[in-house]
């Protein structure tokens, strides 16, 4: 136990799966296994410990990957009503004397920004882990955002398990908010929980208010793509940048919760709080399509297709 716990638990407290509801499940877990250890007569000081060591670290993690409007988000195959809730998960700790531990995101590969008005999560890992990617999605460099604390810029979800088309596209680079060289994933999935050629990141740098990163996902097309965050008070500037071998095609995609409703202006998204214009595109489009809040259930939602070569900057900034 103690040996997987080692492999399993990042030094942030992440489940390696990265995936929400999963790491609440192992959670659960753990406390009851510490509410039995201190029930019975085995009393082994240091296995104890070390078990409620590794449960504070991911209690820790899943508070800082929580939302402000208290939604856990839907990174990877994670769905909402599935497992334990984060607030129950936390009450039963708080039962039994376990506190979360402050580490901050890192090893993970989650990154988290927030003021009083925006509040994002970036995702700067590959697709891992290694040995057990299938719950991964190919989402390097998405992010999610919420605005005044509503979700504006959203993960799309899962809705099956299922061998299908629909499981496929779940899982897809292009149903995140990241990049899409011509039309294929970053990281190769196939199968229902498979996973084959992955994007590997280096960070370029990174601070309280700034992200710079690339992947080499399109290495085999010749292409890298680098994405860098500049995180302000009243607006948040995103911009991409292809370099290498020029590709025959390239998108940007954003999913934006149907709530917000958009108003297409020229290169501007404008919306009642927030708007996005996007600088160098040579095409925007807006579609309606669906997103998964649970197993088996779609809402609508906005999606948001813009077409560039070689640099496209996004700014979001609060609509005055």
């Amino acid at each position: 136990l103690l040996k997987s716990l080692d492999k399993q638990i990042l030094n942030d407290g992440a489940h390696f799966e990265l995936c929400p509801m999963y790491h609440l499940w192992t959670v659960n877990r753990l406390l009851e296994c510490l509410q039995i250890l201190k029930k019975s007569d085995f009393k082994v000081k240091s296995i104890s410990e070390e078990i409620e060591k590794k449960t504070s670290s991911m209690l820790g993690w899943i508070i800082h990957m929580q939302f402000a409007n208290g939604s856990i988000p839907a990174v990877n195959d994670s769905a909402e009503g599935y497992g334990p809730g984060i607030n129950s998960i936390l009450k039963i700790a708080a039962d039994i004397g376990v506190k979360a531990s402050g580490h901050a995101l890192k090893e993970s590969g989650f990154r988290k920004f927030k003021n009083r008005n925006f509040e994002m999560l970036v995702d700067v890992n590959g697709l891992t882990p290694p040995e057990a990617p299938g719950h991964s999605h190919a989402d390097t460099f998405h992010f999610i955002l919420h605005v005044f604390g509503d979700p504006f810029i959203i993960d799309t979800g899962v809705s099956t398990y299922e061998p299908s088309k629909l499981r496929m596209h779940e899982r897809s680079t292009m149903a995140h908010n990241t990049v899409v060289v011509n039309d294929l994933n970053q990281s190769e999935i196939y199968g229902t929980f498979r996973a084959g050629r992955r994007a590997k990141v280096n960070i370029v740098k990174q601070s309280t208010h700034e992200l710079e990163a690339f992947h080499n996902g399109y290495k085999h097309l010749g292409v890298i793509h680098t994405r860098s965050f500049l995180f302000e008070q009243d607006k948040i500037v995103i911009t991409d940048k292809i370099s290498g071998k020029i590709p025959e095609k390239c998108c940007a995609y954003l999913h934006i919760d149907k709530k917000n409703r958009l108003v297409k202006k020229e290169n501007d998204l404008i919306s009642k709080f927030a708007m996005i214009h996007f600088d160098n595109a040579s095409n925007i489009e807006v579609k309606e399509n669906y997103y998964a809040v649970a197993f088996g259930k779609q809402l609508p939602c906005y999606v948001v297709k813009i077409d560039f070569t070689g640099e496209l900057v996004t700014t979001i900034r609060l609509n005055k």
